[in-house]
């Protein structure tokens, strides 16, 4: 969205704003501050701290105000941490420091004070010192009044490994301890670990599905469940991993039925 410092290209974006708001649609903001896929003018010059500072308040002031009230709820900061549940290394943190999250929250919550702000993980469902990580950070930047409203739990699995409805929801729970929403973010299930025929595999896929919608009608504080993409034609991972709800005909699959029928309505 910003592909030369202070040149912000906004078509796409309000294409997808405009489209959500004509059919009635919410629309989630991802992601304002990430460690990865930046542009070589961010990754490429010597920053002092209050340069990339003012380059990150700039960014997310203009990106955010633009969608004052349009957009519901933003991923603030996308995967910040490391396996091991301390912060990443990235541009942010080398040059601005550890507390780069929270001046993004900051940053985003005077954009738009009505906007839901959510730190977003990766491979943080599972009992991990990553997910340890997260409930330590989500519970600094809480006790000190950072503008957190939710944790977003990514949940990109495969019929090999994925986390189980109780120990999902156990974790969940930690968060709403510390007043915030959670959601399953970017869920997706791959299939081409799995053995046995395609059917076979769908079906066990639709278990997995039904695993953390499950696990999000246990917990009050899960607000939404969201599928990295809905048909297998478009899917990060490739449409051979058939890891989404829809095929590659957009006919339903028998994981998009375990999802209908499991979630409760709200």
């Amino acid at each position: 969205m910003q592909p030369e410092r202070g040149r912000f290209s906004f078509a796409t974006a309000d294409a997808i704003v405009d489209f959500a708001q004509t059919h009635r649609k919410v629309v989630r903001g991802h992601t304002l501050v990430w460690g990865f896929q930046l542009p070589r003018w961010v990754t490429g010059t010597d920053w002092t701290r209050e340069e990339l500072l003012g380059v990150m308040q700039e960014h997310i002031t203009t990106v955010v105000g633009r969608y004052r009230g349009r957009i519901a709820e933003w991923d603030v900061v996308n995967e910040p941490l490391a396996a091991d549940g301390s912060l990443a290394r990235n541009v942010w943190l080398d040059v601005i420091g550890p507390d780069y999250v929270e001046h993004a929250l900051r940053f985003a919550h005077a954009a738009d004070p009505a906007a839901k702000l959510f730190v977003n993980e990766i491979a943080a469902e599972h009992v991990s010192t990553k997910a340890e990580g997260l409930v330590r950070l989500a519970d600094d930047l809480r006790s000190r009044g950072v503008p957190l409203h939710g944790i977003g739990l990514q949940n990109h699995a495969n019929l090999a490994g994925y986390p189980r409805r109780e120990r999902l929801a156990t974790l969940m729970r930690r968060f709403a301890a510390l007043g915030l929403e959670v959601q399953v973010t970017e869920m997706d299930v791959g299939t081409a670990l799995g053995s046995g025929s395609r059917l076979q595999r769908s079906l066990r896929q639709a278990d997995v599905y039904r695993e953390a919608a499950a696990a999000c009608n246990d917990v009050a504080a899960c607000t939404r469940l969201t599928t990295w993409g809905f048909t297998d034609r478009h899917s990060w991972i490739g449409t051979p991993q058939r890891a989404l709800p829809f095929g590659s005909d957009y006919l339903p699959k028998p994981a998009y039925v375990a999802l209908r029928t499991t979630l409760a309505p709200r």
